[in-house]
């Protein structure tokens, strides 16, 4: 008796021994952070320059045959590498089967945009990781929708052409204050205008344009001739860039209508997941420009300047931790493909959910500015 007794005993203790180390694990999997949300804007993949050869006559490039602002195929492969990068970073999240409802994708108006959301995508479910979804034996792509804004209806990506924004944008650039700033450039905008050719004076639009195309056209090893390589060199055109960012952030009003849809969004996802997880979307995907991602970090007050390269994005987690939930926010250079994590004011690293939504609230675009009316049929013209 003496003996059975023993070895139930002992039998006991070799089965707790045995089982401890597994809830040891599962206590310790219970403390970890776990994903339960992705948001990601990114910036298009390496493009041609912009044709404006009535801003430019001078640039030998504005009258060749190209498509201008077309994805080259050194972009394709960037925006695509994005994908992959997503991929292996949050590959247990995402799962390897594309499932409908569960991904979100969206572009600007541009065909570069949606082209550069096709790739990205394509590298986040490439066919081979599902038997199932693999349709064809030799070609790794399976289809997966990308959906477009067209520009009349577009507050996400061109909310800066609603007809209220341009108004607060006009009156920001024609204050006192601004007209001192600019006057400070007076002789170096009147050189550039000679040197560019340009007959009327040189604007906003101009420098925006030219410095992206500079840099484009020099990139590409396209025809650069001594005053272009001289405008390019000279920090005057970057600092008119700085200038015209920090002066399109200056307003509440103008950074709602900037990057207020975007945040409006991604609270929604966001609080969707928090509330409802079985239906939630595990990733969103905002395939839109450089502007974009300087307005997200200008209204989220984490902007320090600068501009962003190919393929960087923003990339907003949703995290839980026991019954907490988190935000985490990264910033992905494109060039170099390195990631930094971000901090908002007022917040850790890890921000919880309540602070977040408690800083970023007021941030969201309202009802009427969502609905907002566009005058115009174009970002930007042959000459303004």
């Amino acid at each position: 008796m003496t003996t059975s007794r023993s070895l139930v005993i002992l039998c006991a203790w070799l089965l707790i021994l045995e089982l401890a180390p597994l809830s040891r694990a599962s206590a310790a999997t219970s403390d970890e952070l776990r994903l339960c949300q992705l948001s990601v804007v990114f910036r298009h993949g390496d493009r041609m320059p912009d044709k404006f050869p009535l801003r430019f006559p001078n640039d030998p490039n504005m009258h060749e045959d190209f498509e201008p602002g077309g994805l080259i195929n050194e972009g394709k492969r960037r925006v695509y590498r994005l994908g992959e990068l997503l991929r292996k970073r949050y590959g247990d999240f995402l799962g390897t089967d594309y499932e409908e409802g569960k991904v979100f994708g969206l572009s600007s108006y541009m065909p570069r945009t949606m082209m550069s959301l096709q790739l990205m995508l394509s590298a986040l479910y490439p066919a081979f990781l599902s038997k199932k979804q693999r349709w064809h034996e030799n070609l790794n792509w399976q289809p997966i929708p990308a959906r477009y804004l067209e520009f009349k209806k577009d507050t996400l990506f061109s909310g800066d052409k609603c007809d209220l924004a341009v108004e607060e944008q006009k009156k920001v650039f024609e204050s006192d204050e601004t007209k001192i700033r600019w006057k400070e450039y007076e002789p170096y905008l009147e050189d550039l205008r000679l040197k560019t050719g340009k007959e009327s004076p040189i604007n906003w639009n101009d420098l925006l344009i030219l410095h992206n195309n500079l840099d484009i056209e020099n990139r590409l090893n396209m025809t650069m001739l001594p005053w272009m390589k001289e405008v390019l060199v000279n920090k005057k055109l970057e600092e008119l860039r700085h200038l015209f960012y920090e002066l399109t952030g200056k307003t509440e009003l103008l950074r709602r209508y900037l990057a207020g849809d975007f945040i409006r969004r991604i609270n929604e996802d966001i609080l969707k997941a928090k509330n409802e997880p079985k239906q939630a979307r595990k990733i969103s995907v905002y395939s839109g420009h450089d502007k974009n991602i300087i307005s997200l970090l200008q209204h989220l007050k984490i902007y320090q300047p600068d501009f962003p390269d190919f393929s960087a994005a923003l990339i907003f987690e949703l995290l839980s931790q026991n019954s907490s939930h988190y935000v985490r926010i990264w910033r992905y250079q494109g060039i170099p493909e390195e990631f930094e994590l971000l901090q908002l004011p007022k917040c850790d690293t890890l921000c919880p959910l309540d602070d977040y939504l408690n800083i970023t609230r007021s941030l969201q675009m309202t009802d009427d500015e969502v609905n907002c009316v566009k005058s115009s049929d174009l970002y930007f013209d042959a000459t303004n």
